[in-house]
């Protein structure tokens, strides 16, 4: 299993023949990103998500992830357009949100099965305990 104490994973994006590092979230930008994403919907990102039943939805949900998570992780991918994200026209949008599903997402995806791994591990550890805690405690 892969160790995140030494280093923090990255990864590597590319829009306007520019590169961007992208580093795995830490808590407080995982936390930013997720209230972006709720202030960027104007509270109602939950309820988009459960009904992204068209494809305009699915797209709208794509954007407004694709721009929380990359104004938080690297502020300056935002930069490369000459527009406010919210003026870009669709289809320019398209490369952020092509950079997202394609780069981030699966990067992203990698290391969170790994944290998963652990917490897991974690917990079952934890369990095991409890359970020998309260055999002992039987036991008297």
């Amino acid at each position: 299993m892969e160790d995140f104490t030494s280093s923090v994973p990255s990864t590597t994006i590319t829009l306007a023949e520019r590169s961007f590092v992208l580093q795995y979230p830490n808590v407080g930008q995982m936390m930013d990103i997720e209230i972006k994403k709720q202030s960027l919907s104007g509270g109602h990102y939950n309820l988009m998500v459960k009904n992204a039943s068209t494809q305009d939805r699915l797209m709208m949900l794509n954007f407004l992830d694709a721009y929380a998570t990359f104004s938080v992780l690297n502020p300056d991918i935002i930069k490369v357009s000459k527009v406010s994200f919210f003026q870009l026209n669709q289809i320019d949008a398209l490369d952020f949100v092509e950079q997202y599903l394609s780069e981030y997402v699966p990067f992203k995806k990698k290391h969170d099965d790994l944290l998963n791994q652990k917490w897991d591990q974690l917990t079952e550890k934890i369990k095991r305990s409890n359970e020998e805690n309260a055999s002992k405690d039987d036991k008297k």
